[in-house]
């Protein structure tokens, strides 16, 4: 009478290797989408933090030529600087002072500039702002005052993804918006009093 040997069993099936490279996948499919979530908000904060300082650079030229604070404005709508709006480069008034109105002037078109990223370049083209910004300025004086009063600087830009607080479709918009872009639209307002001392003059 023979006696069988029974041999232990070694190795994986084939079913057990498929389930575990599909447990496999779907935890890095996982890791995939939460790397990409972090760089989407990364790039979110980083542009939020762009956007308050190109906000707070126009108000620090306007807080420093207060006695031309009403021509800065530029209202909302199609008249936002921003995207090469500011064409014409103003004196750079180096070998006289300049005037307000010069200051003004040259002030608008170095910020226009930097909304479009002339601060960095490749191959001739700007590549450091944010996407699609778009510069306003809204003044409203004090009454009987030409050049004090309420300012305020807004910044916007097209963001990667959608947002629950995007500007309302029809709302008053800085820049040229389209209502497809609408939803990813981001917006900084910083607002400050102005005060000019010719104002306070009796």
């Amino acid at each position: 009478m023979t006696v069988g040997v029974r041999k232990s069993q070694r190795g994986f099936s084939m079913i057990e290797v498929l389930v575990a490279f599909a447990v496999l996948s779907v935890g890095m499919l996982g890791i995939a989408g939460l790397l990409m979530s972090g760089q989407r908000s990364g790039q979110a904060s980083f542009d939020r933090t762009q956007a308050v300082a190109l906000a707070s650079d126009m108000l620090e030229r306007i807080l420093a030529n207060p006695g031309g604070a009403a021509a800065y404005e530029t209202g909302m709508g199609s008249n936002a600087l921003g995207r090469g709006n500011a064409v014409s480069q103003p004196a750079a008034c180096v070998a006289t002072e300049c005037t307000a109105a010069e200051t003004v002037a040259r002030d608008r078109w170095e910020w226009d500039r930097r909304l479009d990223g002339a601060s960095t370049r490749v191959g001739g083209n700007a590549i450091g702002g944010l996407i699609q910004a778009s510069g306003c300025i809204e003044f409203e004086p004090n009454p009987g005052m030409a050049n004090s009063g309420r300012m305020s600087v807004i910044v916007s830009w097209l963001g990667l993804s959608e947002t629950s607080d995007a500007l309302v479709v029809g709302a008053a918009a800085c820049g040229d918006i389209d209502d497809d872009d609408a939803r990813f639209r981001r917006q900084v307002v910083l607002d400050t009093i102005v005060v000019d001392p010719e104002d306070l003059v009796p």
